[in-house]
């Protein structure tokens, strides 16, 4: 297990399943993951700690600007930019070939199913992936709650489907 995603484990912030799952869906699979919820729920560690296994599994560039999105990388990892236009960046991102990681927060609310289907419509593939991990605090204390698929089916709808 990477070591990144090992420390989370040993902090109780997920599971060793949920952190294997993780792992796959980055180093494996190279499908999109987006880390969401509220700061204080831990979720910018948890961004922080899957770039940098994104960045181990191969080549990453970080998006700072839309002129930065480019498709000659292994995945693109989009902070969470001080900007009013998220949903363009996630969008923008989303269209590329590569996988991205992200986040999903208060300050940067998108829908990911609108950004899937609008993908789809752009010409995009038909066999991304994007697993959702949803942060939440339990008595105060930051967790990794669910891990949520979304997918398309063979006719081309946005399926979840819950996964640990």
């Amino acid at each position: 297990m990477h070591p990144m995603l090992d420390k989370l484990v040993s902090s109780e912030f997920m599971s060793e399943n949920q952190a294997q799952i993780i792992e796959k869906a980055i180093t494996e699979d190279k499908q999109t993951v987006i880390a969401s919820g509220h700061r204080s729920a831990g979720v910018r560690p948890l961004l922080a700690s899957i770039m940098t296994v994104a960045k181990t599994a191969g080549s990453s560039k970080q998006v700072k600007a839309l002129e930065d999105v480019s498709d000659d990388v292994d995945y693109i990892l989009l902070p969470g930019l001080a900007v009013e236009n998220f949903e363009e960046y996630v969008q923008k991102c989303f269209d590329q070939k590569s996988p991205m990681i992200t986040i999903k927060e208060p300050e940067h609310p998108y829908s990911m199913l609108k950004v899937m289907k609008k993908a789809l419509k752009n010409g995009g593939s038909d066999k991304k992936e994007v697993y959702l991990l949803e942060c939440r605090k339990i008595d105060d204390v930051p967790h990794l709650i669910d891990i949520n698929k979304f997918y398309y089916d063979e006719k081309g709808k946005v399926v979840m489907e819950k996964v640990d």
